[in-house]
């Protein structure tokens, strides 16, 4: 389930919502799932430098709510799916 705080938020970029989003859709009703950078390009229409750039950018929404191990997991946080 998506969080509705997260996606109401307007500090929050559109283009990390989307990419929230999709890793929500693919978790499903867990809180991880796996999809490669490839994956995420071709379900977003973001590119990989991009996708990179936002991580940089704003590293505290992905530190609060996606955890990227060096196994490609993501993990979508908890309290974020609230």
């Amino acid at each position: 389930m998506i969080s509705r705080s997260i996606m109401l938020n307007p500090e929050i970029p559109v283009e990390s919502k989307a990419i929230y989003s999709i890793l929500a859709v693919f978790a499903g009703d867990k809180d991880r799932c796996f999809p490669t950078i490839k994956t995420l390009v071709e379900a977003t229409g973001i590119s990989k430098d991009r996708l990179s750039a936002l991580r940089a950018q704003y590293p505290d929404i992905y530190d609060e709510f996606v955890d990227q191990t060096e196994s490609r997991i993501f993990k979508v946080v908890k309290s974020a799916i609230a």
